[in-house]
């Protein structure tokens, strides 16, 4: 198989929260007909006190007004109109963000909650009836991957945690097959359905026990078994979840269970694997049979440009039996697929943490006194079509005056 086919079947995806928010978001309130909750579109607005000149705000009677998103909303600004105590207002504290020198507004608030009150001693001594909330958008929810396996049957589908359906849901979208009908063969064998349970209820938890309605909800990231009891007969659902960046095999792949992937120097695992960076700092390996087929690609985010495979070692340099100060060291220079070995010497075991100072010369030894220890570090260069490797070694060398 070509390897430009093999790099098709890692498919890595992120939906990554966003800080990105639309411009000139905002929602108003007046608050003066006395009510203690007001509630939007948007937000919600609760106070201590309120009449109709307004929100009491007031230290000596404890009164605060608390403005609080429904969906996840970022409150970015709010203004405040001031129906009484204007002369109070450069008190004006709140619970997050930067209140203006005359009270009137509190900036860079960026939270989903936030409580306004006043440090003056004075007694109710400022009511506001006007709130203008500027916000951003609610950060998009990343969503993980949920792969489900039932009688060698394993579906797949993208939802944010926590993911609430039911047990019929569930079931049909795995065997594409009825829960209730189930439900219905199985009584009439005398095998009623009489319990369903998880393994792990911190990924998966299970509900009160109704039927195809049963609710299930999938939690967090992990694995857990759904057990379903008809009588003693019990089937078994496979879950397996995991983090928004993650790396599984595409549907129709002969032999997926064969294929094994490894992330960095990690130790090889069965597909699917979450936990990525997505930031193009891991180097992904695809294996098949434990024989290296994709000798890399590196995590990055759809909205990155695809990255290229990495260079890889084909043959390592291979240092001389005996060596001397001044002398080259490497009797071979070593292989490489995708582009061109750089080498760099050290007088002391600290891995270079870039390629600055390599080069293609094969080094040459130098005197270190008393220890005598040369370091030999290299990498791979990538061409056009690849990335640099890692850097590799060291190679430890004695080397001596001649």
């Amino acid at each position: 198989m070509r390897k430009t086919r093999l790099l098709i079947l890692l498919a890595l995806l992120m939906t990554a929260a966003t800080g990105a928010w639309a411009d000139d978001l905002s929602e108003s309130f007046t608050t003066n007909t006395g009510a203690s909750v007001y509630t939007g579109e948007h937000f919600t607005i609760t106070g201590s006190q309120c009449d109709e000149d307004g929100f009491y705000l007031s230290k000596a009677n404890s009164r605060t007004v608390t403005i609080t998103s429904k969906n996840g909303e970022v409150i970015t600004m709010i203004e405040m109109t001031y129906n009484w105590g204007l002369q109070h207002s450069a008190s004006t504290s709140a619970t997050a963000g930067t209140v203006s020198a005359d009270g009137m507004s509190v900036t860079n608030i960026n939270g989903t909650t936030v409580t306004i009150s006043t440090t003056a001693d004075t007694e109710d001594a400022i009511q506001i009836d006007h709130w203008k909330i500027y916000y951003g958008d609610a950060p998009a929810v990343p969503k993980h991957l949920i792969t489900a396996t039932h009688d060698e049957q394993t579906r797949s589908l993208e939802q944010p945690l926590p993911y609430a359906t039911t047990i019929g849901e569930f079931y049909e979208a795995v065997t594409g097959k009825s829960f209730s009908d189930l439900i219905s063969t199985m009584s009439l064998l005398d095998m009623p359905l009489n319990g369903i349970s998880s393994s792990k209820t911190d990924v998966v938890s299970i509900g009160e026990l109704n039927g195809a309605s049963t609710p299930v909800t999938v939690n967090a990231d992990g694995k857990a078994t759904i057990s379903i009891s008809f009588g003693n007969y019990v089937q078994g659902i496979f879950v397996s979840v995991v983090s928004p960046l993650y790396a599984y095999m595409k549907d129709g792949v002969k032999d997926a269970d064969k294929w094994t992937v490894k992330v960095g120097e990690g130790q090889a695992q069965a597909l699917p694997i979450g936990g990525l960076k997505g930031d193009g700092s891991e180097t992904v390996t695809l294996q098949y049979n434990g024989r290296l087929k994709v000798k890399g690609v590196k995590a990055t985010s759809d909205a990155a440009p695809a990255a290229k495979p990495v260079a890889t070692l084909t043959e390592a340099p291979k240092p001389l039996d005996e060596y001397y100060v001044g002398d080259e060291l490497l009797e071979t220079l070593g292989t490489a697929e995708g582009g061109t070995l750089m080498y760099k010497l050290t007088t002391t075991n600290v891995k270079p943490t870039s390629t600055e100072g390599f080069s293609t010369e094969n080094p040459k030894g130098v005197e270190n006194a008393p220890s005598y220890k040369n370091y030999i570090w290299y990498y791979i260069k990538g061409d056009d079509t690849y990335s640099d490797s890692e850097i590799f070694g060291p190679i430890e060398l004695d080397v001596w005056d001649s």
